[in-house]
């Protein structure tokens, strides 16, 4: 989830020139996957150049089977990264998945930007260091883009296409994304069997927590194992007594409505929420009311809506769900409240962060044009914490977008979403899956890294002592020290990366945001810990007392 912008245009150039030095960011684009191997009686290579001096720029070498391999396909449109004719047999390839198309295609352009960022870092820092089978040489990083078409569970045809090329076709060690649960699901399905790598940036559904993975799926993003709970205390100890005092009710007097999504996050954290103590012994004790709404774009319909508030006029609309929640969910309730809920006081809103995954469903002009609706509108999300590594992450995605590699009209929605849910954790999980190849290859040993290698180099990462920073120049001394076998602590630009080694998940806390005035989202300074399940800090950034 982050926040998605009008659609760009795709700049389409040829093959990445592997066979000579090529610019960071260089965009290659195919219309099929092109696999030499029809009729094959030897090999046709050992090396990548080998593949570029037969059939031309945009092969690689698949060792498995000493085939030629397209880098791109129609899903996989783009490779990002840096090699040299002398060191192209070095290079490895990682996946990333996200969407370009589809009804928030182009909205996740904050989380191409991060992702491309973190592989411009290994640049500057002369790649990754040599290992067993790069004769002395390093190895530059390089990522394959491609599209998941803002699948649902209901369609995952082209996130399935795009994993089958990352983990057949190329067989690349890991691969970075979804943005959601059900399509990191799906990648996984695909994943797993074939001992790759996964990480989602913002993926939070607790059922990947459970998942039968063989610990090959992390995230960086918050289960909503954290997430649900985090929206129950803020429900039961601010929101309910406040609304209480305000309009004079007795116990129990306090209605609530629940709008869930119909998938695996929806229903998810609904049963999360419900689930809690705060749930058990405060909130169903007041009116609760909830409604299951399907995933269809239409939906919840106006109609629906209506249904619902009319005759009960909620005091609080929790609303589970992505971008569907500002256009079908809020604002209909504020276009029908007269008509359905008479002069009854307007509802106030508690979403989670999928209610921002996405900007073309206007969430900020929706608050922007009501007088008092950003009063009365919260949401949940990670708490990214303002540090030195974030601040280094921002400055220098803004670098990059201000960059020949994006067109004018398009950098200032792009740079103002640097800090949205799921970019600085799409930066953070390119530099996972290179410290974890470091590490997966240290001292000489291995030659190459599988994503069981990296995900059993995650101790690596997590249980030093040496505190690492992820930003280029701190990974001019973290590189070796991997290569040489040791382990370091990482920082991340999404927060620190405290990760439950058996579960994959990163322990995060959770933040309450608010829409102010003007539409934009902002922090509120209030703060769900999550380890001791305690909110801390006091609500007092957003122009009003909730």
């Amino acid at each position: 989830m982050s926040a998605a912008w009008p659609k760009m245009p795709k700049l389409i150039s040829s093959f990445l020139a592997l066979a000579s030095s090529v610019g960071f960011g260089a965009l290659v684009a195919s219309n099929s996957a092109c696999t030499f191997a029809l009729g094959k009686t030897t090999d046709q290579c050992t090396v990548n150049s080998d593949c570029v001096g037969k059939f031309g720029d945009g092969q690689v070498c698949r060792k498995s089977d000493n085939t030629c391999q397209a880098l791109v396909t129609t899903q996989c449109p783009y490779v990002y990264g840096t090699t040299t004719p002398d060191n192209v047999d070095n290079a490895i390839y990682i996946g990333v998945i996200i969407s370009l198309t589809g009804p928030y295609g182009s909205g996740y352009r904050p989380y191409e930007a991060a992702a491309r960022t973190a592989i411009e870092d290994f640049r500057k820092d002369n790649d990754l260091p040599p290992s067993a089978g790069s004769a002395g040489k390093t190895r530059p990083l390089l990522m394959v883009e491609c599209d998941d078409a803002s699948a649902s569970e209901d369609d995952n045809a082209t996130v399935l296409k795009s994993a089958h090329h990352l983990v057949d076709d190329l067989q690349v060690p890991a691969i970075i994304g979804t943005p959601s649960t059900s399509t990191t699901i799906a990648v996984a399905n695909v994943a797993i069997p074939q001992n790759v790598f996964v990480i989602s940036p913002s993926a939070t559904g607790a059922n990947l927590t459970s998942l039968s993975d063989n610990g090959l799926v992390w995230r960086t993003g918050p289960s909503d194992t954290y997430q649900g709970p985090a929206l129950a205390s803020y429900l039961s100890s601010v929101l309910i007594p406040r609304i209480r005092a305000k309009n004079s009710l007795a116990a129990g007097g306090v209605k609530i409505l629940s709008f869930f999504r119909g998938d695996v996050y929806g229903q998810g954290l609904e049963a999360i929420f419900k689930g809690t103590d705060a749930f058990k012994n405060s909130i169903q004790k007041e009116t609760f009311k909830e409604f299951g709404y399907s995933t269809d774009d239409g939906s919840p319909s106006n109609t629906d809506v209506q249904q619902q508030i009319a005759g009960f006029a909620p005091h609080i609309i929790l609303a589970f769900g992505f971008g569907e929640v500002a256009t079908n969910v809020i604002k209909p309730t504020e276009d029908l409240w007269a008509t359905a809920a008479g002069s009854a006081p307007r509802p106030y809103y508690l979403a989670t962060d999928g209610v921002v995954s996405d900007n073309t469903t206007g969430l900020g002009s929706i608050i922007a044009g009501s007088p008092d609706l950003y009063k009365r509108v919260v949401y949940t999300t990670a708490a990214v914490e303002t540090s030195d590594v974030y601040n280094r992450y921002h400055d220098s995605f803004v670098n990059l977008v201000n960059g020949p590699a994006y067109e004018p009209q398009f950098r200032a929605d792009i740079i103002n979403s640097a800090g949205s849910f799921g970019a600085p954790g799409a930066y953070d999980s390119v530099y996972i899956a290179g410290y974890g190849i470091t590490a997966a290859t240290a001292r000489g040993g291995k030659a190459v890294a599988t994503g069981a290698d990296i995900a059993q180099a995650m101790t690596k990462l997590t249980t030093g002592s040496t505190p690492a920073d992820l930003w280029w120049q701190v990974a001019a001394a973290t590189l070796p020290a991997l290569s040489n076998g040791n382990s370091v602590k990482i920082n991340g630009a999404s927060g620190p990366l405290d990760f439950d080694l058996t579960t994959g998940d990163v322990v995060t806390d959770i933040a309450y945001q608010c829409a102010v005035a003007s539409g934009d989202q902002q922090a509120s300074g209030l703060v769900y810990q999550s380890g001791p399940k305690t909110l801390s800090g006091t609500f007092n950034a957003c122009g009003y007392t909730p």
